[in-house]
Order: structure tokens, then sequence, then C-alpha cells
């Protein structure tokens, strides 16, 4: 037989390959399909559980003995690591966006976890959702909703189950007493704790996700409000271990009021629910409370309520700098949002200097690229999506609104270098649709703008 210490070394084999398995996901871009790798792990742990099983099947005592006893915790070892890969690996090749693999690993984890843990029901709930959205990414809409409808049934198999253990516990309580009552204790609430998990709001939102993409939006509203009941559920039953995924919940479903229905009240009271959950929780996670307060604060922004919606924006700078740092690249979004709506109310000095905040941090940022020419750097987007070209039009158009000509027309041809745009195309080719305010602002500037290329451009002499 196998000793303890062999088998051991067995199971610890496979998962030292893996000993960095979430080491940043993508690490594996690029690079060999961590694929192989996995396989091989799983394919070992595969291997104790048949070799263990069969020796302690083999065993006649009745009593297990210290050995068999270790081979049982092996096979339980290893079941739980080879699931435990198996939605590493899903998870890997989702976030690769190699969907028909992630599906392949998740239904394979879904399959293994009803053979082997057949009770456990809230677990296929919870893998049930990878496949859903899995399903969602790759297009098959359809099916998505399917998994998701049929992962929320086992909210309702866990009710079921909950009520027929009340009764049961209600006739031994009558046949004890030799009474007929009706029970209303706490101990007979209709619910489990089980059927309270987060896992059942999370379906319903993702539900709601997938009838907006499949242009049912009433129906997706119920979704959406729906959850946010099961959610408010988990809240007054004080499941505090539950709080950090309700406020993600939360985010999710205050974001979609407010972008996909316009609703805007509603979406003010989800969102600062949720921040409330992560201010009591101690924000561990903070980028995620400033991901709530920035959700927050466009809110307002959209309500018009600029005061507010700059508190909202300004906390979120703040955590993001502790995170962060004050000069990182991710930090110029936001520094962006509070320039415009200073200078929407009045501030155009502060709005500035938040934009020149955010300029100097993409030119050290480009500058410090070593892996893109200046020309590329310049006219790169930051991570969230601001461009240097954005910002100097923002400064361009409030010097010019100030009556300063001269720096108006420098923060325009910067932009216009930034953009990769020639004097031949002109200085309105900076223009969006329905920009009017900076439209007006270069057709002002323009006739100076075409001067100053003409000094710094001069045509070359003619040929002799």
């Amino acid at each position: 037989m196998m000793q303890p210490q062999e088998q051991q070394e067995l199971i610890e084999q496979p998962m030292r390959s893996l000993k960095h398995p979430t080491r940043g996901i993508s690490s594996f871009k690029g690079k060999k399909t961590p694929e192989v790798l996995i396989d091989t792990a799983i394919s070992s742990l595969k291997n104790i559980i048949s070799t263990t099983t069969t020796q302690c099947s083999r065993s006649s005592v009745k009593v297990p003995s210290e050995e068999t006893a270790f081979d049982a915790c092996n096979i339980g070892m290893a079941r739980n690591e080879i699931l435990s890969q198996l939605k590493l690996t899903g998870d890997i090749f989702f976030q690769e966006e190699d969907y028909g693999m992630a599906l392949a690993y998740y239904t394979e984890q879904l399959c293994l976890q009803r053979c082997i843990f057949p009770t456990k029901l809230i677990d296929n709930a919870i893998t049930m959702n990878c496949i859903g959205l899995t399903l969602h990414r790759a297009g098959m809409r359809n099916k998505a909703g399917e998994m998701f409808q049929s992962a929320l049934q086992i909210r309702l198999a866990l009710i079921s189950q909950k009520e027929e253990e009340s009764l049961q516990r209600q006739a031994k309580r009558r046949r004890r007493d030799r009474s007929t009552f009706e029970c209303n204790g706490a101990g007979d609430d209709s619910e489990s704790p089980c059927a309270d998990h987060p896992i059942f709001p999370t379906l319903l939102c993702n539900m709601g996700q997938l009838l907006i993409g499949m242009g049912r939006p009433s129906e997706a509203l119920k979704a959406y409000r729906l959850s946010k009941c099961l959610s408010d559920k988990i809240i007054q039953a004080d499941y505090k271990e539950h709080y950090s995924s309700i406020a993600t919940i939360l985010h999710d479903i205050g974001s979609a009021l407010h972008t996909k229905f316009g609703l805007l009240d509603e979406a003010l009271q989800v969102l600062a629910e949720a921040i409330d959950l992560l201010d009591s929780e101690s924000a561990e996670d903070d980028l995620f409370l400033a991901k709530c307060v920035t959700s927050l604060g466009r809110v307002f922004y959209d309500d018009g309520n600029y005061n507010d919606a700059i508190d909202c924006f300004e906390e979120s700078l703040r955590i993001q700098r502790d995170v962060w740092g004050k000069d990182s690249p991710r930090t110029v979004s936001t520094l962006y949002r509070i320039g415009h709506i200073l200078d929407l109310v009045g501030g155009q000095e502060e709005a500035l200097k938040k934009l020149h905040e955010a300029l100097q941090i993409i030119r050290s940022s480009s500058l410090s690229s070593s892996r893109q020419s200046l020309d590329e750097a310049l006219s790169s987007q930051s991570s969230h999506g601001v461009s240097m070209t954005s910002v100097l039009k923002a400064i361009g158009t409030i010097y010019h609104d100030m009556g300063n000509s001269n720096q108006a027309m420098m923060a325009f041809t910067e932009a216009m270098v930034a953009a990769g745009i020639d004097q031949e195309e002109g200085l309105l080719s900076l223009v969006e649709d329905g920009d009017q305010r900076t439209a007006l602002a270069l057709y002002e500037t323009m006739a100076n703008v075409e001067a100053l290329w003409s000094e710094t451009n001069p045509p070359a002499p003619a040929a002799a």
C-alpha cells in the first residue's frame, strides 16, 4: 500500500507546477496555453482518487485504520483540487476570450460537481453562472438564458427543501406535545441561509444584462429589481460575510438603472447602499469603493447636481492615488472629469489645474514608455480612455473662453500634433459631433493657429 508520505508527495507535485497560477491571468497572454499544464495536474489528481478508492475498498476492517483514513482524506483533497483547477483554467480562458475552451472546462467542472458532491447545490449554481456568462460572451444568448434560469431553479429547490424540513419538525413537536399548533418561531423560517446566498441575486443581475442585449428592457428591469429584493433580504438577515458580494451586485444594478433605464433617483439610492455596505466592512477593496463612488458621481452629473458629482470624483481620486500613486496614468480619467465639471460651474482656474495635472501625467507616461515611439505614445490613450488630444482640446477651450488666445492657440496646436493632424487637414479636424463650444473656439482660433504653423513650418525654398 502507498505510504502516506508518498501519497502527499503525489498530491503536491502537480500543484507545484501551478505554484503561481493566479499571478495575473494576463501572464498567459501570448505564451503557451495553460491547457496542457493544468490537464496534467488534473490527470494526476484523478489518478489519486482512482488509486486510493480502490485501496480503501479492498480493506476489510470495519473501523478505518490511520492509513485508510488518510486515503479517504486524500480522495477528498484531490477531488477539491480537480474542481479548483478546472475552475482556474476556465477563468484563464474566459479572460483570454477563448470562450470555447472556457465553456469546456466549466462544463466538466459542473459534471464532476454533480457526480462527486450531489448535495452541494450552491456550488452548482455558481458554476452554472460561469457557464451562462461564457455563453453570453460567445453570443449564444438563448442558451445563456436557459442556463441562468436553470441555476435560479436551485433556489426554489432549496426553499422547498427547507419547507419540508420545517413540516417534519412541526410534526415531531405535535407528537411530542400531543397537541396541534402552528409554529411561527425563527427556527421554522420558510427559507434557509443557502436560499439567501448572493449567487441568486447575481444570476438575476446577469439575466438582466442578457435581456438588455436581447432587446427586452421591460423584462430586464424586472430581473434587476428582483435581484435588488433578494439582495435586501440578505442584508436584512445580517449575513455580513456576503456584504462584499452584495455591494458588487448593487453597483451593477445601480449602474444599469442609470445607463440603461435613466432611473436616476433609483440608481442614486442603490449605489449609495452599495457604498454603505463597503464602509461597514472597512472597505477592504478600496478600488471597488472608488468605482462605486465614481458611478455615483456620474449619476449626480447626469442629474445636474454638479457639486455632489465633484465631491464624488474627488473622493474617488483620493482613493485611486492612495492605491496607485499620485502620478499614475490610471488617475487621468478622474482628473479629466473633475476638470470638466469645474469648468461647467465656473471654476476655470481650478479646472485648468486638474487638466494640466492630467496632461503632465500623460506626458510623463508617454516619455517613459520604452515600447512605443514618441509619436505613437502621444497619440495613444491612457488606460482609462482619455487621450492627450482630449485633454488639450479641453484646455484650449477654457483658455479661449477666458480670452487667453495665445494659450488657446498653443493648446490646440499641440492637440493637432497629438492627434497626428497636419496643416493640410486643418485644425477643424479636431471638431467632434455635438461639441459646439469647442467647435466655436476652434473656428475663432483657426486663423492664429494656421499663422503659427506657417511660422514654424516655412515653405521649402524653390529649386534653382
